[in-house]
């Protein structure tokens, strides 16, 4: 009896309770099933892997020949004389690749003649998607026992996995990179945890450089990622050995570039190939217009507010407060961080990111926005019961919100890029279309937002 309590883990209990409850929702919703979830970025994400695997063909010509259905909804651009660039990096198709074989491989045995978009196809995202998500709640959970304890891991696991739109991204729009990127940042922090308790180690300063090229080969702007190692630290002396490590080590520093290089370089050849340069900006004529940041409408705005749409991630403040004050080791960092990244975010033209739910983009850092909170949420389980009790009950109210509003962005009832206060109101609570409905929808301008009008 004492050696099975001893190895009971409450935490990882509830990571594959949560993670079962992720894998019922998704076998639920069958969107995933029909050809669209492979379309907009998804159709750019994807074709990669036909083009590599079936077509032989990576100046995607092969596209031409799809139904309309397909190929009017894929992204890229024209070169004369060479064919189409895709505007994605190849990120998610890397990781996406295991199960597209085994696709494969089914189609083959059966000897039918596919297109490479048939359904089984679609069911291996849907299948990656949720591992993707495991495999990141794992390594979430991992952080959190390293930093705090049991029950802090347990409730920061279901938070972040159904509390948050992470929870759509995995069942529902498991196409876009966001689910894939939260893991491999879960991932990151957790290497960066561990070289920080050993820094003279070079096999896991090794393998966060590698893990820091693959996210950013999901997503270029996630390179903000690299900062977080080195300046994750306990005190000035813990950084002052960082900076000497280096210096004495210099020898070391091609070694990690090429480390850092070796996800990327498959991305940087197909851009030479097609366009002549290693580097290319495949996103031609959409831009940063950083004079010019919707920082407010992205974090309270109703369209697609954080903070509207995901409240749980309030709880960052006052566990940002916390983390300085009992000087938890990556205050500093998760602060620079997410100033940056919310300010880049938000300065993009799109800045409500097309179709989505809620705050799309900050999905692929809620690794490390969750770790203030994750001290918040320490501080308040030492509290009296007359202080936890009302907390949990908040934290409930978070969780039901965030599933209750993601079921109404399944049913469009929730729009995907149209929502505003009124019509917020209207809907709040309830699953019944309001009068007028078409009438109340707010819908953006997406011709002024691309010369930052909007």
């Amino acid at each position: 009896m004492q050696r099975y309590q001893k190895n009971f883990s409450i935490s990882l209990v509830i990571t594959l309770l949560v993670f079962s409850f992720m894998v019922h929702q998704s076998f639920k919703y069958h969107k995933w099933t029909g050809p669209s979830i492979i379309k907009y970025d998804v159709t750019s994400y994807y074709s990669y892997l036909p083009a590599a695997f079936i077509y032989h063909d990576f100046a995607f010509n092969f596209l031409d020949s799809l139904p309309e259905d397909i190929n009017n909804k894929a992204m890229y651009h024209q070169i004369d004389g060479k064919g189409k660039v895709q505007k994605m990096t190849m990120g998610v198709a890397v990781l996406w690749s295991p199960f597209f074989l085994i696709a494969n491989k089914y189609y083959s045995l059966k000897n039918k003649d596919d297109n490479g978009y048939g359904k089984s196809y679609r069911h291996s995202i849907a299948m990656a998607a949720l591992f993707y998500a495991l495999t990141g709640l794992i390594f979430l959970r991992r952080i959190f026992l390293k930093l705090f304890n049991e029950p802090v891991a347990a409730i920061m696991v279901i938070l972040i996995a159904i509390g948050t739109n992470l929870f759509n991204y995995t069942i529902n729009d498991c196409g876009m990179s966001h689910v894939y990127t939260f893991c491999f940042v879960s991932v990151f922090a957790w290497l960066s945890v561990k070289w920080n308790e050993n820094i003279h180690s070079v096999k896991y300063l090794f393998f966060l450089l590698a893990v820091g090229g693959l996210i950013t080969l999901i997503r270029p702007l996630n390179i903000l990622i690299l900062l977080f190692p080195f300046f994750y630290y306990s005190d000035r002396n813990h950084l002052i050995e960082k900076i000497k490590l280096f210096k004495k080590k210099f020898y070391l520093v091609p070694l990690l570039i090429l480390a850092f290089l070796i996800p990327i370089i498959p991305q940087l050849l197909y851009w030479k190939y097609m366009t002549g340069h290693y580097i290319y900006y495949s996103y031609t004529n959409e831009q940063f217009y950083f004079s010019h940041p919707h920082i407010l409408d992205g974090l309270l705005g109703f369209r697609k507010g954080l903070f509207i749409y995901t409240p749980f991630m309030l709880l960052v403040f006052p566990g940002l407060y916390f983390s300085f004050k009992k000087k938890y080791p990556f205050s500093s960092i998760v602060f620079i961080i997410s100033i940056i990244f919310i300010y880049t975010t938000f300065s993009w033209w799109c800045w409500w990111y097309g179709g989505s739910f809620g705050a799309r983009t900050m999905i692929d850092f809620y690794p490390l926005f969750s770790l203030p909170i994750g001290v918040f949420v320490y501080t308040i389980l030492n509290k009296p019961l007359l202080v936890k009790v009302p907390f949990f009950l908040l934290l409930g109210f978070f969780v039901w919100l965030n599933l209750f509003q993601t079921k109404q962005y399944e049913t469009t009832l929730l729009h995907y890029d149209s929502m505003n206060f009124k019509l917020y109101l209207k809907i709040f609570g309830t699953n019944r279309w309001p009068e007028n409905y078409d009438q109340l929808l707010e819908h953006p301008d997406y011709d002024k937002a691309t010369i930052g009008a909007e």
